[in-house]
């Protein structure tokens, strides 16, 4: 399994940034991957993100602030952690974070939320525990570093649309890297994607 592999899970998430990023090109981010230069112009529109014109500034107007999502999701984490019982182990999997948030959130499809949640951890505002049995591996739902210190900053950044490599870091180089504001509580960026 990836997650017992030392680069593992790191490819894995360089996978899901591919298949869920479309506001890059498709053939610059393969590239990035083999350490190549290719610029975006010599596509000519081949990929399916050029040719849907979807390539463009994450900064306009059909942006989604994730800050709310960001919001809900550690609620929802927090509120599922502290009400384990006789039924369940207090922890939350990927797919029931999923189901919850599109319970609560009637105006988006399923599709959306599980983007959401992707970004979401791709930008280490949530991240995967991994609870090993003698038949599989389970993956629960933890709050990331910069989930856990997301206390409704307005700053916010894009989704990372540059290098796959770059913007899928260790979870533990991700932690020490957080910024900290000059009261000594750290700060973080919120992310914004684009969905289509």
């Amino acid at each position: 399994m990836v997650a017992t592999e030392k680069t593992g899970i790191q490819n894995l998430y360089s996978v899901l940034a591919y298949a869920t990023r479309v506001n890059s090109c498709r053939r610059v981010m393969i590239a990035e991957h083999f350490d190549e230069t290719w610029d975006s112009s010599w596509c000519n529109k081949m990929c399916d993100n050029c040719a849907s014109n979807s390539v463009k500034d994450c900064t306009n107007e059909n942006d989604l602030d994730l800050t709310k999502y960001i919001t809900m999701a550690k609620e929802i984490i927090e509120n599922y952690n502290h009400s384990s019982n006789d039924k369940g182990s207090g922890r939350i999997t990927a797919p029931k974070l999923a189901e919850l948030m599109y319970k609560k959130l009637s105006n988006i499809s399923r599709e959306k939320v599980e983007k959401i949640l992707s970004t979401l951890l791709l930008q280490g505002f949530i991240e995967e525990d991994f609870h090993f049995t003698p038949y599989s591996i389970i993956s629960y739902i933890v709050m990331g570093a910069r989930g856990k210190y997301n206390g409704g900053s307005s700053s916010s950044s894009s989704m990372p649309s540059s290098s796959t490599k770059n913007s899928i870091k260790d979870h533990k180089k991700r932690n020490a890297n957080e910024p900290s504001s000059s009261n000594g509580t750290k700060k973080s960026k919120i992310a914004v994607i684009e969905l289509i």
